[in-house]
């Protein structure tokens, strides 16, 4: 096996890597976080809730692309680093661009900057993403994913409540529009090009089991074939398809709070740090959970949390950090579950195809807030809530139906 064959040493550099890139790439996304940050971001020079969805949308779909064609590269190929590194600078770059135009310009070159650099971002997480869980699943036994994830997001959500105090103070401090923003854009870019640096110097071992050189027909027609033969496979994305219902609404709670509410901006800083403290708080528990009960339960109770999140704000909209405290709860299991759910089903040599089957059809989870966004134009926000309800539960239903792997 491939992780007898690296010594304890190299075992130990390679975790510790691991978690480093963990932590500050959890601590870069506070400071520009999609959920809160960006969709308000964008609503100062956009007043239509729509178009800030489909937006929001745009800058994540680059995920869907290229995760199939990426998997049918990389197969064949016994060593997946070198494409990372080179998917990690254009990462870094993107976000390290979008700070300095917001810090430095004015108007609409901004905002449009901003997506566009965002969905190249986006892009190239989409390409990163199959080489990524491939190196983990190579460099971490299998037994101990659970808690190496938990590691992670503990770690670096705790730096990540901070990081929410921080944009309290740069929010609510004299500094104007946009360059406000600018400044979130550049430490988040710090934080990343330390996270990405630290994931370049993982020791990759060579994998063995690779599959051969065949077009991509003959990818995709495997790719299918697993889709359609394996049960594990389809209820898993199906049900993380729909806890994942949460998107629909979770972009539009801060602007709800800020326009409906009348909240200060700088709430935004205290939504940011309840998500990161749920964040910590759960992964005492999600990775000894995983390690002991597995991943399907893991899912469950991620799920459940999904649905809770939504519920609580339901019944009272003053309970917003509370729904953002559950929220990021969910985030916590939903990341450590599924991803391990499915590295536990994937046979060696045909793990790019499941990690890029898993990734492909759950970005259809970034076209939620397009359309959250259209219900509450056409309709209102509380129609959205109610059809987010319905959503996440009937994904709490369908994780409950997984086989236990």
């Amino acid at each position: 096996m491939i992780m007898e064959k690296m010594s304890k040493n190299i075992k130990k550099t390679n975790y510790f890597l691991g978690i480093l890139h963990g932590i500050f790439f959890n601590t870069a996304m506070a400071f520009a976080d999609q959920n809160t940050i960006i969709p308000v971001f964008l609503n100062y020079f956009i007043s239509s809730k729509a178009i800030v969805g489909f937006l929001s949308s745009l800058m994540r779909l680059g995920n869907m692309i290229p995760q199939i064609f990426t998997a049918h590269f990389l197969e064949s190929r016994a060593k997946k680093m070198p494409v990372m590194i080179g998917v990690l600078s254009i990462r870094f770059l993107s976000f390290f661009i979008s700070g300095i135009i917001a810090f430095f310009f004015l108007g609409n070159i901004v905002w449009i900057s901003v997506v566009i650099l965002l969905f190249i971002y986006s892009f190239a997480g989409g390409v990163g993403a199959v080489p990524f869980y491939d190196i983990i699943a190579k460099t971490v036994d299998k037994r101990e994913r659970g808690v190496f994830f938990a590691q992670r997001l503990f770690l670096g959500n705790l730096a990540g409540v901070i990081a929410g105090i921080f944009v309290r103070y740069i929010l609510g401090a004299h500094i104007k529009f946009p360059r406000n923003y600018g400044i979130l854009l550049l430490f988040a870019s710090a934080m990343l090009a330390i996270a990405y640096i630290s994931f370049s110097f993982i020791k990759e071992p060579p994998q063995k089991k690779i599959q051969g050189k065949r077009s991509i027909l003959y990818f995709l027609r495997d790719a299918k074939r697993i889709f359609v033969n394996n049960r594990a496979v389809r209820i898993m994305i199906l049900s993380e398809i729909l806890s994942g219902g949460i998107f629909l609404t979770l972009p539009f709670l801060s602007i709800y709070a800020k326009n409906i509410m009348q909240r200060n901006v700088q709430i935004l800083g205290y939504f940011i740090s309840s998500q990161m403290i749920g964040m910590v708080v759960s992964n005492l528990w999600w990775g000894p959970l995983s390690k002991k009960f597995g991943n399907r339960t893991v899912i469950i109770l991620a799920n459940l949390f999904s649905f809770l999140s939504i519920l609580i704000f339901m019944i009272n909209h003053n309970l917003l950090m509370l729904t953002f405290f559950l929220f990021g709860c969910y985030m916590s299991g939903r990341n450590i579950g599924y991803a391990n759910y499915n590295l536990d089903i994937a046979p060696q040599e045909t793990r790019p195809i499941y990690i890029s089957l898993r990734g492909t059809f759950i970005s259809i989870i970034w076209l939620f807030p397009t359309i959250g966004g259209s219900l509450i134009d056409i309709f209102s926000y509380p129609v959205l809530f109610i059809i987010t309800l319905v959503i996440t539960i009937t994904g709490v239903l369908f994780s409950l139906t997984l086989p236990q792997k």
